[in-house]
């Protein structure tokens, strides 16, 4: 078996390179692990890296006008051609330099653009995307409807050529700062659950939405979205009425393995293995051995994922997979990191003493959050059973294979 990338996958890997070198300094690499820290409340307005919300908008203009978020999307709408694997390759390039990536609008919303949106939809709405000039929220989880995602019941009901929309979701990491929200709306409350969802694209400027921060022990802010009749036309609808269920299984496969991306556990644990302190005393020696294969298995689960993406096949087990193990090995490597340098590891970013810039303190407080964000770990290996392996269902489960945790 080759692992080796393409000629044309080492061309993007080489060009994103040469534009961070350019346009992303060093003494600014401390932010992708700090990117969604709550900056906008009061006492964190910024992070380690000094990095203002303008200016990461302005850094995505900068990665549109160089063409690069537009890979792995059509040249027809804006994009710069290639595939999900290349698309894989940008995003671990910037991820492992610490730069911001609009992970949500790339790799969650796009994808399902793709697969439900009209050439004229398309054309109106890829091409800001594109450029860097938009950004996205999702609104999925609501405080009753978690790992059983398809109990939601935030209401869309139709007036007319327009549908009004009364509900309440929580976890929308990026609404703050949105300009607009994918969202999963129940239209036919008689249907059974799973049949009468269907997603809409809104502004977030629509009256009616009122956005409430929620701040995680980590200090990663996320929020509460109130939809208080919010009035938005019928084009608002994204695919069939009724039939969201089947995109948003889809969108979720897509935000599994891009929200779990494994590039800063080879950071964290390149960081960890490489101090001469550590790697040279021998009760680390097998504590680090292990974590290295477990950290190499993650890796080729997302890539593996997004190779089945590649080859044109929703990576619904694929994603699940590297789900798992992305975010418990992310917990292992944080937990060792720990023990192996002592109280010196829960020292922050903001302190020039801690070790690794302080990613190993951040790493363990959000690691907790991973086994549940995206789908909780336990329903991904149901997924893993029942739809990769062809086992009967868990007993224990209430749940559909593809219902989702947080998000």
């Amino acid at each position: 078996m080759d692992f080796k990338f393409s000629a044309e996958l080492d061309e993007v890997r080489r060009r994103t390179r040469q534009f961070l070198d350019a346009n992303w300094p060093k003494d600014r690499r401390a932010y992708a692990m700090n990117d969604m820290i709550a900056r906008d409340l009061p006492g964190l307005e910024r992070n380690s890296a000094n990095v203002t919300p303008e200016e990461v908008r302005e850094f995505y203009r900068k990665l549109g006008d160089a063409g690069i978020l537009g890979i792995g999307f059509p040249e027809a709408y804006g994009g710069s051609g290639g595939g999900h694997l290349a698309r894989y390759v940008v995003q671990s390039e910037l991820c492992a330099a610490g730069a911001p990536y609009p992970n949500v609008g790339l790799t969650m919303v796009a994808p399902i653009f793709m697969t439900v949106g009209s050439p004229d939809f398309l054309a109106k709405n890829l091409p800001p995307l594109m450029a860097g000039e938009v950004e996205y929220c999702v609104g999925y989880t609501e405080p009753s409807a978690g790992t059983d995602l398809a109990s939601l019941v935030t209401r869309a009901e139709r007036d007319g050529n327009h549908f009004l929309i009364n509900g309440q979701k929580i976890f929308s990491s990026t609404a703050h700062y949105a300009d607009y929200y994918f969202l999963a709306a129940r239209t036919d409350p008689s249907a059974p659950k799973h049949k009468g969802i269907s997603l809409f694209l809104l502004d977030m400027k629509h009256p009616g939405i009122m956005v409430m921060p929620l701040v995680a022990n980590s200090g990663v802010r996320t929020n509460i979205v109130f939809l208080d009749n919010v009035r938005v036309p019928a084009s608002c609808l994204l695919g069939n009425e009724n039939e969201g269920w089947k995109y948003l299984t889809e969108a979720l496969a897509f935000e599994r393995y891009a929200s779990m991306a494994s590039t800063p556990l080879v950071v964290g644990y390149n960081a960890l293995a490489l101090d001469p302190g550590l790697a040279e005393m021998p009760e680390n020696s097998a504590a680090l051995a292990r974590l290295r294969a477990e950290v190499r298995a993650s890796d080729l689960l997302s890539l593996n994922a997004a190779w089945t993406a590649e080859d044109g096949r929703p990576p619904i087990v694929e994603a699940a997979a590297a789900k798992v193990a992305v975010s418990e090995t992310r917990l292992a490597l944080g937990r060792a990191a720990l023990e192996m340098l002592g109280p010196n590891s829960l020292l922050t970013e903001f302190n020039e003493q801690a070790p690794a810039g302080g990613q190993f303190d951040l790493m363990y407080r959000h690691s907790v959050i991973n086994l549940f964000t995206a789908g909780a770990n336990d329903v991904q290996r149901d997924t893993i059973a029942t739809a990769g392996q062809h086992l009967p269902r868990s007993r224990k489960s209430s749940a559909k294979p593809t219902d989702q945790g947080q998000r």
